[in-house]
C-alpha cells in the first residue's frame, strides 16, 4: 500500500514538475461593444452600454469594474453627440471603456498576468492631468503616475486623443486599478495589452500520457486485490 503511494505521488510530481508555460500576448479592445447587451448592463442605447458602479464587465476574460458608473462608447457617440474628432470627448477612431473615478481590472477567476500597455485619455474636460496606475502583485503594491496631454481633447484634432504607455517591469499583476487626479475624473481606455501564462500544447499530451499512467496503476492494483 505505501508503495502504491509512494509510486503514485512521485508520478503526480514528475507531471507537475513537467508542465510548462508560454505567455500569450493579447490586445483587449473594446470595439463593437456600445450598444450592445453584456451581462450585467444597467443600460443599453444606441450607441452605448453602461455598467453601475462596482458591477464588473467582462471582456476577452478580464473584468472591469469603476466605484463609479463606466461605459463602453466611441466613434458612434461622438458623431451623435459632439462633432466627431472635433468635439470635447475623447476620440481615437474606435470604442473605448470609459470609468468614472478610476477603472479596475483583473481576471475573470483571479490569477496572475503581465501587463505590457494600453491607451489612455481623460474622456471630456475635466482636466486630468495624469492618471495614476496602481498594481497589485505577490510582491506588494506599486504606483505610477502616467501624465497626459495638456491639450484638452477639442484641440488635438489629429483623429487620435490618447496617450500611449508602453510598460514594463509588471509581468506579475493580480489586478490594476487607474485613478484620476481629480476627484470626478472620467477615465478612457482602450488597447489593453496584458500576457497570460498559457500551457504548452506538449504538456497535455504529457498529462493525458501521465493520467493514464495513473489509470493503468489502479487499475492492476484492483485487480490484485481482487484475486487476493
Amino acid at each position: 500500500m505505501i508503495k502504491y503511494l509512494a509510486t503514485k505521488l512521485l508520478l503526480a510530481g514528475v507531471l507537475i514538475a513537467g508542465i510548462s508555460f508560454s505567455a500569450q500576448a493579447t490586445i483587449i479592445t473594446f470595439d463593437g461593444l456600445p450598444g450592445t447587451a453584456m451581462a450585467g448592463n444597467s443600460v443599453v442605447g444606441a450607441t452605448f452600454t453602461g455598467f453601475a458602479a462596482n458591477v464588473p464587465a467582462t471582456v476577452g476574460g478580464f473584468q472591469f469594474s469603476s466605484s463609479g458608473p463606466e461605459y463602453f462608447l466611441g466613434t458612434a457617440y461622438a458623431a451623435a453627440c459632439c462633432n466627431s474628432d472635433f468635439g470635447p470627448l475623447a476620440y481615437n477612431g474606435t470604442d473605448y471603456l470609459i470609468g468614472v473615478p478610476n477603472i479596475s481590472v483583473n481576471k475573470v477567476g483571479g490569477g496572475a498576468f503581465a501587463l505590457n500597455g494600453f491607451d489612455l485619455a481623460e474622456w471630456d474636460n475635466t482636466f486630468t492631468a495624469s492618471i495614476s496606475l496602481t498594481t497589485v502583485g505577490p510582491s506588494g503594491t506599486t504606483t505610477q503616475v502616467l501624465p497626459l496631454s495638456l491639450f484638452s481633447n477639442k484641440f488635438i484634432t489629429t483623429g487620435n486623443d490618447f496617450s500611449h504607455f508602453s510598460l514594463t517591469g509588471y509581468g506579475n499583476v493580480v489586478s490594476l486599478t487607474l485613478t484620476g487626479n481629480v476627484n470626478w475624473a472620467f477615465i478612457a481606455l482602450d488597447n489593453l495589452d496584458v500576457s497570460v501564462a498559457v500551457p504548452e500544447p506538449e504538456t497535455y499530451a504529457m498529462l493525458m500520457v501521465g493520467l493514464g499512467m495513473l489509470g493503468l496503476m489502479a487499475r492492476r492494483r484492483k485487480q490484485k486485490l481482487a484475486a487476493a
